[in-house]
C-alpha cells in the first residue's frame, strides 16, 4: 500500500491508495484507516448553480468495533455526473 494518494485527491489523515485487488474493481483504490481520530480523502469539483448531480461509489467498511479499535474505509468506482 501506498501512503499518498495523487492529485487532484488530497489525503489529511492516515489512509493511502490500495495497490492490491481489494477494491470492488481492481487496484488503485483509496482508504482510510485508524482507531482514533479524524481522516479524509476528498477532491474539490466544478458544479453549476441550479444543476442536479448524482454521487455513486462502491465502499467496504472493517475493523473492529469498540473505542481506541481499528476501523477503515476503502472506496472505489466513483463517479459524479449531472442528472
Amino acid at each position: 500500500m501506498h501512503p499518498w494518494p495523487s492529485a487532484p485527491w488530497q489525503l489529511s489523515g492516515r489512509g493511502g491508495i490500495d495497490r492490491t485487488n481489494l477494491g470492488h474493481s481492481g487496484a488503485n483504490n483509496a482508504y482510510v484507516r485508524d482507531s482514533i481520530g479524524t481522516h479524509q480523502l476528498q477532491q474539490n469539483v466544478a458544479v453549476r448553480p441550479n444543476h442536479r448531480y448524482r454521487l455513486t461509489a462502491w465502499m467496504l467498511y472493517g475493523g473492529f468495533f469498540g473505542h481506541g479499535q481499528d476501523v477503515w474505509l476503502l472506496l472505489d468506482d466513483i463517479a459524479l455526473e449531472e442528472i
